[in-house]
């Protein structure tokens, strides 16, 4: 697989993305998860534990999501939180390899409202 293309197909999308490996460590975030994360570290996050931005709360819960991730091939997403400010949510997607193993895992915002780009506009 071209790493170069994925990777400009991850910073081209619109919404949040995080990637971490199994230690919680960010690999990669793109522009729109840099500009959200901005007041906690923007871009100086990659490398970094995930769990060092969040509460014992959340921490608790993404530690539990990345367990569930872990105990079978089938578990690959949940629906973490609702943001009302910006009408999207939040999921934890599982990372795997070729052999279907864990080898970390994504959060991405999905914004539920409309967009108001129009169709085919250049």
């Amino acid at each position: 697989m071209d790493i170069q293309l994925l990777k400009s197909f991850l910073d081209a999308d619109l919404s949040p993305i995080v990637m971490c490996d199994t230690n919680y460590v960010v690999a990669y975030m793109n522009d729109s998860a840099a500009k959200y994360y901005n007041k906690v570290g923007g871009y100086d996050l990659v490398g970094k534990s995930l769990l060092s931005i969040h509460n014992a709360e959340c921490i608790f819960k993404i530690t539990e999501v990345a367990h569930w991730f872990s105990m079978s091939k089938e578990n690959n997403i949940v629906r973490t939180f609702y943001n009302e400010k910006t009408d999207s949510d939040l999921y934890m997607i599982a990372i795997r390899n070729e052999k279907g193993e864990l080898i970390g895992f994504s959060e991405k915002q999905e914004k539920r409202n409309k967009d108001d780009i129009s169709f085919y506009q250049f």
